[in-house]
């Protein structure tokens, strides 16, 4: 199947296909400049385990943090929390995630049209179980367009260079079974 086609199957936005035409999976991942796109695919297509997904969209949130006021915690707690939850996935680690999220959904509210507040969210929200799909979307409405190009290029080359999604498919696929049930 053309990548293309798995895009449309798999309900990706227009601007995504008509960026891919005709490129291969392998030529379209190594020249992406959106990670927001990248992060999109990796949670739909279940690219890596669930803890590699929950930790490549945290270290994209915490590219943010610098946007944030200091001593309002609520954005880089909900991103600790997703990565206890990523490392440790019990029913109490997900209520303190579910808790954080909302603290950091709070603070968002103060931080309104940062890039912090879009990327705090969707580490919390994906982590929770929502999709990539939905609040990678949240960080490129909300940040500036001048910046927004340059924090989704730098979020690509971080998801590139952390995330090779050839790279151990059976020990993935084989850790995932054990390590999460559903709640």
């Amino acid at each position: 199947m053309k990548f293309v086609n798995k895009l449309r199957k798999l309900e990706a936005c227009e601007d995504a296909i008509e960026w891919v035409g005709d490129k291969s999976f392998k030529e379209a991942w190594n020249t992406c400049d959106r990670g927001d796109w990248m992060l999109w695919y990796i949670a739909k297509a279940e690219l890596g385990t669930k803890r590699e997904r929950i930790h490549i969209v945290c270290d994209c949130a915490e590219t943010s943090l610098k946007y944030i006021p200091e001593g309002e915690d609520g954005p880089r707690l909900a991103i600790e929390a997703a990565r206890v939850y990523a490392d440790k996935p019990t029913k109490t680690n997900l209520k303190k995630l579910i808790e954080a999220r909302y603290a950091a959904w709070s603070t968002a509210w103060s931080a309104a049209g940062s890039a912090a507040w879009s990327t705090a969210w969707s580490a919390a929200e994906y982590a929770a179980g929502y999709t990539a799909g939905y609040t990678a979307g949240y960080t490129a409405e909300y940040a500036a367009n001048a910046a927004r190009y340059t924090a989704l290029k730098t979020m690509a080359d971080m998801i590139r260079k952390k995330f090779n999604p050839d790279k151990d498919k059976k020990r993935r696929k084989k850790n995932e079974k054990k390590r999460y049930t559903q709640f």
